[in-house]
């Protein structure tokens, strides 16, 4: 089993295209100073989304930061999950590659194969 994995929260209630800058910049930091690998983010706490869709297929079709890594999406429920499917569908058509959608963390962790749930928190812009 393995335990290192990244986490990286989205915004609560309302995911917006500031977010996703947040995240993205985050995260290339984040690869700066440990390298790649394995990634969850988990949605549960967003409520809304409010990205036009011509950002999420740009940005589908982007390169991807963890390129070659497991990338794992907590989506529990509407309209987060129909969101992060259709990203995955653009990442897959874009990249050849698309994350896994569980709908809970525990089911992240479990197909993580996650033993050491202990995450430190990386700052954001």
């Amino acid at each position: 089993m393995q335990s290192t994995a990244f986490c990286c929260l989205a915004s609560p209630a309302t995911y917006s295209p500031a977010d996703i800058a947040l995240r993205d910049n985050a995260v290339r930091r984040f690869v700066a100073k440990n390298g790649l690998v394995r990634r969850l983010m988990d949605y549960s706490a967003v409520d809304s989304i409010d990205v036009p869709l011509d950002l999420l297929i740009q940005r589908a079709h982007q390169p991807g930061i963890l390129t070659g890594h497991q990338r794992v999406i907590v989506a529990p429920g509407e309209p987060t999950y129909s969101f992060k499917r259709l990203v995955a569908a653009h990442q897959l058509f874009a990249r050849k590659a698309e994350p896994v959608l569980v709908r809970s963390v525990s089911d992240a962790f479990g197909l993580l194969r996650m033993i050491d749930l202990a995450f430190s928190p990386i700052g954001l812009d």
